[in-house]
């Protein structure tokens, strides 16, 4: 898992993971099968940490999330985009 959430104001997905697509070792695990996913960043994420609820919470609008429709919108579609991802991956069943 590549998370763009983590990487520095300024830097690119390439720089920021250039290394580690580019390392040896992790070229070896690519060829033995494992994938490798892009979570990209969620720009309404401080917002959903501050008001202490899950994803899904925040992309129905249950347990309170203090987001607006645009905000819940692109938690959802977010949390689409990874799925698909994980689904992609064949890693449906590894996480709940």
């Amino acid at each position: 898992m590549l998370n763009e959430g983590v990487i520095r104001e300024g830097r690119t997905v390439a720089g920021a993971f250039g290394r580690t697509l580019d390392d040896p070792g992790f070229a070896r695990m690519v060829e033995e099968g494992a994938v490798p996913v892009l979570m990209q960043r969620l720009a309404c994420m401080d917002l959903v940490r501050r008001g202490g609820v899950g994803l899904y919470q925040a992309a129905t609008g249950d347990g309170g999330a203090p987001l607006d429709p645009v905000e819940q919108f692109m938690v959802e579609d977010w949390l689409a985009d990874l799925e698909r991802k994980r689904a992609d991956a064949g890693a449906t069943t590894w996480l709940p």
